[in-house]
C-alpha cells in the first residue's frame, strides 16, 4: 500500500520511523536517538499544490497533508505528508512560532526563516 499524504496514522508512523533510524543526528556521544528522547508534533496543513511543501511540479489543487515535526533537543526534522522535507540543527524562534501556530515553512522558505546554514534539506 502506497503512503497517502492525508492518512494521519501512515504519515505518522513514517516521520517517526525514519526521524529514529536515519533523520536525527546522533547525540554528543554516538547513540541514535529513541523514542524516549523524542516529541512529535502532528497537524494538518494547507498547501497551494499537490507538491506540498515540496515545490516543483504539482497540481494546482488546494491540498490538505498532514505535517509532522519530530524535536530532538534543538533539533527538528519536518515531514510533509510522511516524506523528509528538511532538518533543523538549531530551532530559532521563527521555527517555534510556526510550529505553535502549525504552519511549517515549504522546502524553499525554510531556509529564509529558518536559518539557511542550519537546514539540511531532501
Amino acid at each position: 500500500m502506497a503512503l497517502t499524504a492525508d492518512n494521519p496514522v501512515e504519515s505518522l508512523a513514517q516521520a517517526v520511523y525514519t526521524a529514529l533510524a536515519v533523520d536525527l543526528l546522533p547525540n554528543d556521544q554516538g547513540r541514535r536517538p529513541y523514542q524516549g528522547d523524542i516529541n512529535c508534533y502532528h497537524f494538518q496543513q494547507t498547501w497551494g499544490s499537490t507538491a506540498l511543501g515540496f515545490g516543483g511540479m504539482g497540481g494546482s489543487a488546494i491540498t490538505q497533508a498532514y505535517t509532522t515535526v519530530i524535536v530532538c533537543k534543538q533539533q527538528a526534522v519536518v515531514y510533509f505528508g510522511g516524506r523528509k522535507a528538511y532538518r533543523v540543527d538549531q530551532m530559532n524562534q521563527n521555527f517555534a512560532d510556526d510550529l505553535k501556530n502549525h504552519r511549517m515553512a515549504s522546502c524553499k522558505r525554510a531556509a529564509e526563516r529558518y536559518t539557511e546554514e542550519q537546514l539540511t534539506e531532501v
